[in-house]
């Protein structure tokens, strides 16, 4: 059975480059018509980006897992003196970075969980041991939720909190903390958070100062479809304004190791393959203003991040050594770095493999990152 009447119509509009509504997108995502919307996706990213697939060589610095929100969703924060929490050292931190440097590793991504403890010294002097220890490296790190409780303890507003961080060495922001912007099921998932609202704001300000940044959905818990576009259409709102935002990344939910998935066991099961290749590709459709459409290739596996890039998806994160938080929900990460094999991924799937930033600035074997 073909796609309706309906979709073929909302179809033709994105392939007139005419912009579609979240009531068309919502249709979209009910409807059973993931190949033919999935075939729309393709050409729309092949038109942007040919036949290139954008990956990095990364290390994953989360620096703590000592968390005063200990949201439901979460499997990685844990109490200040539970059994293995842990803190690193920045002269541990440092050690790390020189051996990931003398690997081929070009970028750190630099997240963790909220410790008062780990004030803006801790954080200055991480960024800039990073940057030292690596020469050229590139640093993508600290969400929104983390620069909202920096500027909270430190009594600063939360621009003067992503200027030092720039200052220190930060790159670009990613897109953690943003979940679902939905008011009742963020405070279902995540109520000690920061609001849908404080997220947008301290993105638009990292724009501002000419910090790019990503954008995040958590998908498959207690959302709804039609809370999806409504985040969705919040993101391109606000592209609309500030340019800012270099991807847009789907995060499939883990219950594996969550409190979420023992409250509702019949709803908070995570996302089927379907559900996330449809969502990527009406994501390319309905996100006209975003360049990049990412699923992070360890929420959904190998196999479905390849066949994903035949469904809008130019970009499968990185290699992401020492990653503890998809880790802890059940995630398959590796421990060491030096192993390149994320380029035969993208090379298997039909793809040519491009490694670049988290700002999407090329990587050249003799210079590092290029900017």
């Amino acid at each position: 059975m073909g796609p309706s009447r309906v979709v073929k119509t909302i179809i033709s509009k994105t392939e007139r480059s005419e912009r579609i509504t979240e009531k068309e997108c919502i249709h979209l995502l009910r409807s059973n018509a993931l190949s033919e919307i999935g075939t729309v996706a393709n050409a729309m990213r092949e038109s942007r980006h040919g036949g290139n697939v954008y990956f990095r060589e990364d290390v994953n610095i989360n620096y703590t897992n000592r968390c005063m929100n200990l949201c439901d969703l979460c499997a990685f924060g844990v109490p200040h003196e539970a059994k293995g929490a842990y803190t690193l050292d920045l002269d541990d931190v440092e050690e790390k970075a020189r051996e990931a440097s003398r690997l081929g590793v070009d970028e750190f991504h630099v997240v963790g969980a909220l410790n008062p403890a780990c004030g803006m010294g801790y954080m200055e002097d991480l960024l800039s041991t990073l940057t030292r220890a690596a020469p050229g490296a590139f640093v993508q790190g600290v969400t929104a939720v983390e620069v909202d409780m920096l500027a909270d303890i430190e009594g600063l507003d939360a621009e003067e909190v992503i200027r030092r961080l720039r200052r220190a060495g930060l790159g670009a922001m990613p897109g953690g903390g943003a979940e679902i912007f939905d008011r009742k099921v963020r405070r279902s998932i995540c109520p000690s958070k920061i609001s849908a609202k404080r997220w947008l704001e301290i993105h638009s300000i990292a724009h501002s100062l000419g910090v790019p940044t990503n954008a995040t959905i958590l998908f498959g818990h207690l959302e709804t479809v039609g809370q999806r576009v409504r985040h969705m259409a919040m993101l391109r709102d606000l592209q609309d304004e500030t340019h800012g935002f270099k991807a847009f990344v789907p995060l499939a939910f883990n219950p594996d190791g969550t409190k979420l998935a023992g409250m509702y066991p019949d709803r908070a099961l995570g996302p089927t393959g379907w559900e996330t290749l449809m969502l990527a590709s009406a994501a390319r459709l309905f996100l006209d203003n975003f360049d990049h459409i990412k699923l992070v290739w360890q929420g959904i596996g190998k196999r479905l991040a390849q066949i994903s890039l035949a469904f809008g998806v130019d970009d499968i994160g990185g290699s992401s050594y020492e990653e503890r938080i998809f880790d802890a929900a059940g995630g398959g990460t590796f421990s060491k770095a030096g192993e390149p094999w994320l380029p035969a991924l993208i090379r298997d799937a039909g793809r040519k493999s491009v490694r670049v930033s988290s700002a999407y600035t090329k990587f050249n074997k003799k210079k590092g990152v290029i900017k």
